[in-house]
């Protein structure tokens, strides 16, 4: 026979005060209790959820069954807000350190995408790089800017600027070095002589397997940033794109169909 529980009437568990004893009990032996809510409905709680102890990991009950859901909702709520003032400030310190190295008007942008549909706009920059390692602006549910092609990368373009800066470097010091040797012991500078042409060897253009949204695979040799894919594969040489919208499709099989020097005619439905 079990026990005779402990009296809990006039106890208060968060918004939920014990007014009387029940008869239920649960499988292993505990007592229920009729509590009143501080808005004034009941709820039946067993004696092993009625707790002050906030440490313990079993979960605890401290308002009725509407007052939970508000409780949970509010919660909720309230880690969502939490964690955008922590996206925000996080996007800040980046934006911070790319003072200079990115165009002013980026720095101009809202942090996220939260922080856009706030100020009524559809792209914001939070200084990180996509997973394809671009760093641009992002548009609202559209992805990376530089891998559809709207807008050249950040790394791209001061990449390109450091290897311009680099050749010209090297081809000051390659006419400096040139020399030519007119008579035995005597040899002059060639300061303004210009090195030899090199026909570059022909690159071997790679083919990408491109799936469409039905399934379909289509190889060309397309660059897949061009459109808006998903690429996975082993290298560049064996990759993988799947086209995300409708749109990138129209644009993917538009292009097949220049290299392909075919023609796309409406198609007249019978009536």
């Amino acid at each position: 026979m079990p026990s005779k529980p402990r009296n809990r009437v006039g106890e208060i568990y968060g918004r939920l005060t014990v007014v009387r004893a029940s008869e239920r009990r649960t499988k292993s032996g505990n007592a229920y209790w009729w509590c009143r809510c501080s808005c004034g409905k009941e709820r039946e709680v067993p004696g092993d959820k009625l707790s002050t102890n906030t440490a313990r990991k079993k979960p605890v009950i401290t308002a009725c069954l509407s007052c939970s859901k508000e409780l949970q909702v509010e919660g909720v709520c309230a880690k969502n807000d939490r964690e955008e003032r922590q996206r925000r400030e996080e996007a800040k310190r980046q934006r911070d350190a790319l003072q200079g190295h990115v165009p002013d008007r980026w720095l101009r942008l809202p942090l996220t995408d939260a922080h856009a549909r706030e100020l009524g706009q559809v792209l914001f920059f939070r200084g990180t790089s996509c997973l394809r390692g671009h760093l641009a602006p992002y548009r609202i549910n559209g992805g990376c800017l530089a891998c559809s092609g709207q807008t050249p990368s950040a790394h791209s373009v001061r990449s390109q600027t450091v290897q311009t800066q680099l050749k010209g470097g090297n081809e000051k010091n390659q006419d400096a070095q040139l020399v030519r040797k007119s008579e035995p012991g005597l040899i002059k500078d060639l300061t303004h002589a210009r090195p030899l042409a090199i026909k570059p060897a022909r690159v071997q253009k790679t083919m990408t397997r491109f799936v469409l949204r039905n399934g379909e695979v289509f190889e060309s040799e397309r660059d897949p940033s061009d459109f808006d894919t998903f690429c996975y594969g082993k290298n560049e040489q064996e990759q993988t794109c799947h086209l995300l919208s409708f749109q990138s499709e129209i644009a993917f099989l538009m292009v097949l169909g220049d290299d392909l020097n075919l023609r796309y005619e409406p198609v007249q439905t019978k009536g």
